[in-house]
């Protein structure tokens, strides 16, 4: 029915799975391990569902390389059809902490019938565009490709998700990832172009990308229990 796929790049916590059941982990949990320069740490009895980027078919190893983060994940889940048996497909983090009702409350609401938007709490497009990121030259021609591409208008007032975290229909996804593919090549070409780039900023556009193209589809937001412990940077 669905899938929440959590990326790592080192090691999966205990902590952040506690209150899940170990049945309820192996059904609906999939570990996305990143980075294959760098040494993993998990319990591979409890953690049994685990995919490494670098061992999939269609791999583009200079995603990671080039600071596309968790964004490389996404692709990776498209490029290889790792959605297409699920009605519902979920990106998270390794420093998030899901709450025990957590997978219940998904399939709750699916099983309702509609289309929904699992994720953190929305934001609005002046909040998207602030402080981490503001590159007006990214933004228009992101903008312009988008209406193009969807033959509509780009709306400001809606609300996005952002942190790559979330849980949407899978055709939602596959549509998103359709588009957001064509612009590889010239957002990366503006985004080097941009005077506060450092490694990692291309992934913090994309995570932008990402949120304008999934606040546009009209699904129902939900808010999830997962709280994002930023603590586990530092371990």
């Amino acid at each position: 029915m669905f899938q929440f796929f959590v990326v790592f790049h080192k090691e999966i916590f205990d902590e952040c799975y506690a209150t899940i059941p170990q049945d309820v982990l192996d059904i609906y949990f999939t570990f996305f391990a990143v980075n294959r320069d760098i040494p993993k740490k998990y319990d591979t009895e409890k953690y049994k569902n685990v995919v490494k980027e670098w061992e999939l078919t269609n791999y583009n190893e200079s995603m990671q390389k080039s600071g596309f983060n968790e964004n490389s994940a996404l692709y990776h889940i498209y490029a290889n059809g790792l959605h297409t048996q699920y009605d519902y497909i979920g990106l998270f983090q390794y420093d998030m902490v899901f709450k025990e009702n957590c997978v219940e409350r998904v399939k709750e609401k699916i099983v309702q019938g509609s289309s929904f938007l699992f994720s953190l709490p929305l934001h609005t497009f002046k909040f998207c565009t602030a402080q981490s990121w503001n590159d007006s030259k990214a933004l228009q021609h992101i903008v312009q490709q988008y209406e193009t591409y969807y033959k509509r208008g780009f709306d400001k007032t809606t609300q996005y998700p952002l942190l790559n975290c979330y849980i949407l229909p899978s055709p939602i996804f596959d549509k998103t990832m359709k588009w957001v593919t064509t612009l590889y090549p010239s957002v990366t070409s503006i985004a080097l172009r941009h005077r506060r780039y450092y490694h990692g900023y291309i992934g913090t556009v994309f995570e932008r990308i990402m949120a304008f193209a999934i606040g546009h589809e009209g699904l129902t937001p939900v808010v999830i229990p997962v709280l994002h412990d930023h603590q586990f940077k530092q371990k």
